[in-house]
């Protein structure tokens, strides 16, 4: 039980997190309100599109597998997102 909290502690930190960058992300791309809000929007609608597709994948794997699923593509993510930002920084 404490596992299943922590990982919910972990997702709930990440949505929080999402929202928590929108005056950073405002500065750094030089975004308008429309636009940084934008990422907050998709991102939620990514929770509306994809609960459909994960449902199938929670009853394949279980509710145990199905977290350790959805941290794996958060860290495949962050790393995506790292190399983006040493490709950037190079350039």
């Amino acid at each position: 039980m404490i596992v299943f909290g922590v990982l919910f502690f972990i997702f709930g930190f990440v949505t929080w997190l999402n929202g928590s960058l929108i005056p950073f992300l405002k500065i750094v791309c030089n975004l308008n309100d429309f636009e940084a809000l934008y990422v907050t929007f998709t991102f939620y609608i990514a929770y509306t599109l994809m609960a459909f597709p994960m449902a199938s994948v929670l009853k394949y794997t279980g509710y145990r597998n199905g977290m350790i699923v959805g941290l794996l593509i958060i860290v495949i993510f962050i790393g995506i997102l790292k190399l983006f930002k040493f490709t950037a920084d190079r350039y």
